[in-house]
């Protein structure tokens, strides 16, 4: 840091020990289900996302997005929103707050994770995600773009339009390339355990 003349060095969070616990069904199956979890706040662009998500519905008709998270009141107009803009379009469910064996469910069952939120500190619900074999697509910049390697276990999207490739992408994906992109993604959300995390601290200390 310039000011007190240092370096400095930088400790990502840790997911939750619960999501590491245990692994998906190797190269299962799954439909195509593209996944959000995130607060119902305006900067999540969850509304915008439902707009987006009819390109992808028009190749990929079959496609189901998901949005799961937090319904925040101070926001209560913004969760209206998301509501009114739903009823417009096919192919989308907002399930609102899930407890933690249902987020396990729903992580394992979508296909492609998508977050489309731009400068995201880091986000940890995508790691959540990879940890349980689902690649995902982050908009750039976003501190995950800083430690996710392009193509290795998923996307960044620079753009409205990357982000709908990138998704589509996955969704079409034969499947033992996805399962590829599927294996490289836990073993990414691998370095993101708890204990991994307090090593770092001690070793910085």
């Amino acid at each position: 840091m310039r000011y007190w003349r240092r370096g400095a060095a930088v400790v990502y969070p840790p997911i939750p020990e619960f999501f590491l616990q245990s692994s998906p069904e190797p190269d299962s199956e799954r439909e195509n289900i593209v996944l959000y979890v995130a607060r119902t706040v305006p900067h999540k662009q969850q509304a915008a996302l439902v707009r987006w998500f009819q390109k992808v519905r028009e190749k990929i008709p079959d496609a189901k997005l998901l949005l799961a998270g937090f319904t925040d009141p101070r926001h209560s107009s913004y969760y209206t929103e998301i509501k009114s803009t739903i009823l417009s379009y096919d192919g989308v469910e907002f399930l609102g707050t899930v407890s933690d064996s249902k987020l396990l469910e729903l992580y394992r069952s979508a296909k492609v994770y998508i977050h489309p939120r731009v400068g995201e500190h880091f986000g940890m619900a995508p790691i959540e995600a990879m940890s349980q074999g689902c690649p995902v697509v982050v908009r750039y910049p976003a501190g995950l773009c800083e430690v996710l390697k392009h193509g290795h276990g998923g996307y960044w999207a620079r753009s409205e339009e990357q982000l709908i490739k990138y998704t589509e992408k996955i969704l079409k994906m034969p499947h033992r390339e996805w399962s590829r992109l599927s294996r490289e993604a836990m073993r990414f959300a691998a370095r993101f355990s708890p204990m991994r995390f307090t090593e770092k601290i001690l070793k910085k200390l």
